[in-house]
């Protein structure tokens, strides 16, 4: 029917678009790298490497003489230690070296402590605890043990390249490697959404700016990204090059279409693409595949290896190009039609959708506060509330308790009925919305 899952009408219903910021609010770069209050502050000697007259790499060391005084200062109140570096110089690598045993102190002592290494142009906040898990691996793999284990965060700042989209920032490469014996392992997925800021070169409208990863095929994956003061705030899962752009996607078929801000905010921020270069479709049925590949997207999942288990998917399907039918499987997000089938071409019901939400919703990196829930919603509210299937009626009314969705304006939530990709962008906004994601 090309309704709404919410009332049918205007949107706005939960949140805007956008909102959180108001368009325009970004303006100079620079600000922002100060810590959040309460941080252990560490400011490191920076070393100046050059060679032939020209500077190479800057590094800050922090002393393990350092680590039990800085641990020591951590608590409840105080859960960053915040290591100044300056401001980065365009293309050359400044890193902050950490003896690996600060970080696992850390953790032993705060468990969600953060290490930052913060620049005038991008902050990069690492969690104490995910280097922890990492690095007992790391030590065997580099034939020591983890006393033995150094940890650089590295950031680069350099020209953003030149893509299809406008830039509103440099571009900024993050990496962290272990070092130990004269080699070296990069520590590169994460478990956790990993915090990184960039500052903004110019005044950004919130709802339609995102931060992308740049991929080294040069395609660009949109990651989570939120703004605050003059700075783009990205969080995750992987380290690459990342920088801020604009999008100004619109389509002809979606003039007057209720989900029309929707589907512009989700185009802007890079997540949704029309069937052709002009035309959205609103009012065609998503299918299986198609919503699985957009909440991986939105989520920035990295890439995972296709195991075979549906007999109809073989791996090699447009679904999977970058690993995001595998990246869902592996994380819960899809399940199967069936125990050996996905289904991917078949159109996805409401039902089905509302279920793949909510297990994007309860991943542990999401985050989202259950508190935020309201729970005077109940599944009785619908009119056709007896006819939503078994498997679905928890997760249809977890979302619904969310403000994710709503119903049909008859009152009914219409469980089997299909979702249009006008659907799909209103569900996909609310999710990220509520998920604190945008």
């Amino acid at each position: 029917s090309g309704t709404t899952p919410g009332s049918g009408t205007t949107p706005g219903s939960g949140t805007t678009p956008g909102s959180g910021t108001t368009p325009g609010s970004g303006t100079t770069p620079g600000s922002g790298t100060t810590p959040e209050k309460g941080a252990v502050v560490v400011e490191p000697k920076v070393e100046v490497k050059e060679r032939d007259g020209k500077v190479v790499e800057k590094v800050a060391t922090v002393s393990s003489n350092d680590i039990a005084t800085i641990v020591n200062e951590l608590s409840n109140e105080k859960k960053q230690v915040v290591i100044f570096t300056g401001s980065l110089v365009k293309d050359v690598v400044t890193k902050v070296d950490v003896p690996a045993a600060l970080f696992v102190q850390a953790a032993n002592k705060q468990s969600d402590a953060t290490i930052v290494s913060a620049s005038e142009q991008a902050v990069y906040k690492l969690p104490a605890k995910e280097v922890k898990q990492a690095v007992d691996q790391v030590a065997k793999q580099l034939g020591t043990t983890v006393d033995q284990v150094s940890i650089s965060i590295e950031m680069k700042v350099k020209d953003a390249p030149q893509l299809r989209v406008k830039t509103l920032s440099d571009a900024v490469q993050f990496h962290v490697v272990a070092k130990a014996n004269g080699k070296e392992q990069a520590i590169d997925r994460f478990t956790q959404y990993v915090e990184r800021e960039i500052a903004l070169k110019q005044p950004v409208q919130p709802n339609r700016a995102v931060v992308v990863r740049v991929n080294d095929d040069g395609s660009l994956t949109p990651v989570p990204t939120t703004f605050v003061d003059q700075k783009a705030v990205a969080k995750s899962l992987t380290n690459s090059t990342y920088v801020v752009v604009e999008g100004t996607t619109t389509f002809a078929d979606v003039g007057q279409h209720w989900a029309k801000p929707y589907i512009d905010l989700l185009a802007a921020k890079q997540l949704v693409r029309g069937v052709t270069e002009t035309a959205y479709r609103p009012n065609e049925p998503m299918t299986r595949a198609q919503f699985a590949v957009l909440l991986v997207r939105a989520l920035a999942l990295p890439s995972e290896t296709y195991d075979g288990r549906f007999a109809d998917v073989k791996g090699t399907e447009w679904f999977n190009k970058n690993g995001e039918l595998a990246a869902a499987v592996k994380l819960g997000i899809i399940q199967g039609k069936t125990l050996s089938t996905f289904a991917p071409n078949e159109p996805i019901t409401r039902a089905e959708a509302a279920v793949m939400i909510e297990r994007a919703l309860n991943l542990s990196f999401v985050n989202f506060d259950k508190a935020a829930k309201d729970e005077t919603k109940k599944l009785a509210d619908f009119r056709d509330a007896s006819q939503m299937p078994a498997w679905s009626r928890q997760a249809i009314e977890a979302i619904y308790q969310a403000g994710i969705v709503q119903g049909r304006p008859d009152g009914t939530f219409d469980p089997a009925g299909r979702m249009t990709r006008a659907e799909m962008a209103k569900v996909l906004a609310e999710f990220l919305t509520k998920a604190k994601l945008m």
